[in-house]
């Protein structure tokens, strides 16, 4: 089984992210892939994650989707991540062509895929900056002159991070647990960082501060404990990584920012992975 993968489109932020798709389906028509999987943040605002999933729409393969932190960001107050998690992107998911990874798990031929956004809940920390980095930094996300903007443009109501990571994770444990009799293999399809090993770490409180809005520790442990999940996908890092952690394949292949693609080498002609499983 062929897969293609993406991440990381970005539509909102520019025309040349926007244009993106234009550039990537004439590659993926030419390679045939058997499943195309967006390891999320397609757009943060619902008109531009509707049109981009709609570029896609001469593809005949299934394709699929996870949702990213970008994705869940809301206009107003009065909206809700977690209601936009679970209802309005897969409903717009469905209406153009994309199964949701997030709800369910998708299954074909002996290959099963699970997926959800992941989130955080600042296990990945640099735990040696404790000293210098304080804890209601990463709940406020603001620490010096850096501001991580979903404390700005999600709101999960009155839950934690952790919260939000424990809710991810339970879905992750539930589809994996659905599938795992039926299947030879299984995919993990996420947009936050799966393990830590993937990281850079630099002993830089400004840099390492990021790396606590990744992932968590706990999706890690729930991968691990299924010998039948030998590749995740991700994104979140704006990086082209191929890295096997623990016998388990991990990749990223994503589209970034327009203004990151000449300082990273990344063409978005050049913005779509493959791999068999």
């Amino acid at each position: 089984m062929k897969i293609a993968f993406t991440s990381d489109i970005h539509a909102d932020v520019s025309p040349e992210n926007e244009r993106v798709p234009e550039s990537q389906v004439p590659i993926l028509l030419r390679e045939s892939p058997d499943i195309f999987i967006v390891c999320g943040d397609v757009s943060a605002d619902q008109w531009h994650f509707e049109g981009t999933l709609k570029k896609y729409g001469r593809l005949t393969c299934p394709k699929l989707v996870v949702a990213g932190n970008h994705d869940l960001w809301v206009e107003n107050e009065e909206e809700n991540s977690i209601e936009k998690y679970r209802y309005t992107l897969p409903k717009l998911a469905k209406e153009n062509g994309f199964i949701y990874l997030g709800v369910e798990p998708y299954v074909t031929g002996n290959v099963g895929f699970v997926g959800t956004c992941g989130w955080y809940d600042y296990s990945f920390r640099n735990k040696g900056l404790d000293g210098e980095i304080p804890e209601n930094a990463y709940k406020t996300k603001k620490f010096g002159g850096r501001r991580w903007m979903d404390a700005v443009y999600c709101n999960w109501s009155s839950m934690e991070d952790a919260e939000v990571a424990g809710i991810m994770n339970e879905s992750l444990k539930r589809q994996i647990a659905k599938v795992e009799d039926a299947v030879d293999h299984i995919v993990v399809v996420l947009h936050h960082v799966p393990f830590r090993e993937l990281l850079t770490y630099k002993n830089d409180p400004s840099w390492d501060f990021l790396n606590a809005f990744t992932g968590n520790s706990k999706t890690a442990e729930i991968i691990r404990a299924s010998s039948k999940v030998r590749v995740v996908l991700y994104g979140h890092t704006h990086e082209r990584k191929e890295q096997s952690v623990g016998g388990i394949l991990a990749m990223t292949h994503s589209v970034g920012y327009e203004w990151e693609w000449a300082e990273r080498g990344m063409n978005p002609k050049d913005s779509v992975g493959f791999f068999h499983v």
